[in-house]
């Protein structure tokens, strides 16, 4: 009666999801999907990083303070790292954020921005490193969010989603519902 196209499997496609949301039925009526397990599980060894210079440690006290402390006015504060190529942009700001999320100082998800795919590759391998060298026991669930790969809520407690800005501002330009819960 509503004039949705009722899809042919309930497998937690973006299809099955939209149809169930539309109705305004949760997203776990639209089933799940199916994961088969790969044929070899390579278990990474533990990290050990190189540990981060004098002004590197200085700024990741300020962000921490900057995300933790709101101003006198109670709004959250903002702000911008800006530092030369190569002096370790993504390593310090990865670290301060694994380090407030272990510390259950920061909730999840954490929407990681950049401009490019190979940007967001390279914080997928700074956050994974930095999460094996001074995360807890919770997994951390990196989400790719650009180009054809879509986001979804996590089932982990904690979640990374690296998303490049074409990819944010064409998901607000269509009225996505994935925004809800980023």
């Amino acid at each position: 009666a509503a004039g949705l196209p009722v899809p042919r499997l309930w497998d937690g496609t973006p299809d099955s999801e939209q149809f169930v949301t539309s109705l305004g039925f949760p997203r776990s009526f639209a089933g799940t999907r199916e994961k088969k397990a790969a044929p070899i599980e390579l278990v990474p060894g533990k990290v050990e990083l190189k540990p981060l210079h004098d002004f590197q440690e200085d700024l990741r006290d300020q962000i921490r303070e900057l995300v933790l402390i709101r101003d006198k006015d109670g709004n959250q504060r903002r702000g911008l790292l800006y530092l030369p190529t190569g002096a370790g942009k993504t390593r310090v700001t990865t670290e301060s954020i694994a380090a407030m999320l272990r510390d259950e100082e920061l909730a999840s998800p954490v929407l990681w921005i950049a401009q490019s795919e190979e940007l967001c590759e390279q914080a997928i391998v700074s956050w994974a490193e930095v999460w094996r060298a001074i995360g807890d026991e919770r997994p951390l669930e990196i989400t790719r969010y650009w180009g054809s790969y879509e986001a979804d809520e996590s089932l982990q407690e904690l979640q990374v989603v690296v998303a490049t800005d074409a990819k944010l501002a064409s998901m607000i330009e269509r009225g996505s519902q994935a925004h809800r819960w980023l």
